[in-house]
């Protein structure tokens, strides 16, 4: 939603981008009776004084610190994409080990090298994630063919996440030729790290010390709205806990004491950002 209302969507996006089972996101906005031909001109133009976002953090810092409301400094992107292994779906029993080319094998090996070099890269720090892996043909009989791998790799640094993905791809080349094997990348995003309005996030500051909650600044690990506004409008961002920092998951729990909390520090910020008399050069 954030990237079509700032003109980052493109109709080529939205034929490319497929869930699991194939769909586009294409035909699933077709199916809900939306109209996905017109994305390109669906960018708001209108003037725009500040992008203001409440959101659960999705970690476990707020809930380890008990502090109730996170002010957000800077939010983390990532670089995503594909990687396709292929080897050779020969017989498990026919095929002796020196002769075989193991895409899981290889696979394996790669996915232990990317959180490895992920680790080594500690100021700024980068984490990285292979959260997908499809295993083709996927029978007890059969050496593993081909995997595909889904990998997500993230920093508040775009200089330092550019320089991991650059070892990650030197390591895949690596491990397959050394197996025998070969590989494809498919890029799926690529989207930039951010940082916050300095003004936004003393507005934030004085938001929360008026309602008398305390509270710790810290950089968002994970993606939102606010990053795709940050760039041309002045930009803030609120968190809330989150049970055991779970999201994206049925158990996503946030105490109804804490949503209390962020909604009155969100409704004491757009107040004091409404009047004309507020600045945020």
């Amino acid at each position: 939603g954030s990237k079509a209302m700032r003109g980052e969507l493109t109709l080529q996006d939205l034929h490319r981008l497929v869930d699991k089972q194939g769909v586009s996101l294409y035909d699933a906005l077709k199916e809900h009776n939306l109209n996905p031909d017109a994305i390109e001109h669906m960018e708001y133009k209108r003037p725009v004084k500040s992008f203001t976002e409440i959101h659960i953090e999705q970690g476990k810092v707020l809930e380890h610190e008990a502090k109730p409301i996170g002010v957000v400094t800077g939010i983390a992107a990532p670089e995503r994409f594909y990687v396709t292994i292929r080897g050779n779906a020969d017989h498990s029993g026919a095929t002796p080990m020196n002769l075989r080319h193991d895409a899981l094998c290889g696979a394996s090996k790669i996915i232990l090298g990317i959180e490895e070099i992920a680790s080594m890269q500690e100021e700024p720090p980068v984490v990285g994630t292979v959260g997908v892996v499809e295993v083709t043909p996927g029978a007890m009989n059969v050496i593993p063919g081909a995997v595909k791998m889904g990998v997500d790799i993230r920093s508040i640094s775009k200089v330092a996440r550019d320089s991991v993905v650059t070892l990650i791809k030197e390591f895949i080349d690596v491990i397959a030729e050394k197996r025998g094997l070969s590989y494809t990348i498919e890029p799926v995003a690529q989207d930039h790290p951010v940082v916050m309005n300095p003004a936004m996030i003393r507005e934030i500051e004085e938001a929360v010390q008026s309602v008398g909650i305390d509270y710790m600044t810290m950089p968002s690990g994970a993606g939102h709205d606010a990053m795709h506004w940050a760039d041309d409008v002045p930009t803030g961002m609120i968190f809330i806990p989150c049970r055991d920092g779970i999201s994206h998951n049925p158990a996503e729990f946030a105490d109804m004491d804490h949503i209390v909390t962020g909604a009155k520090v969100l409704d004491t910020v757009l107040r004091k950002l409404s009047l004309e008399s507020t600045k945020l050069d």
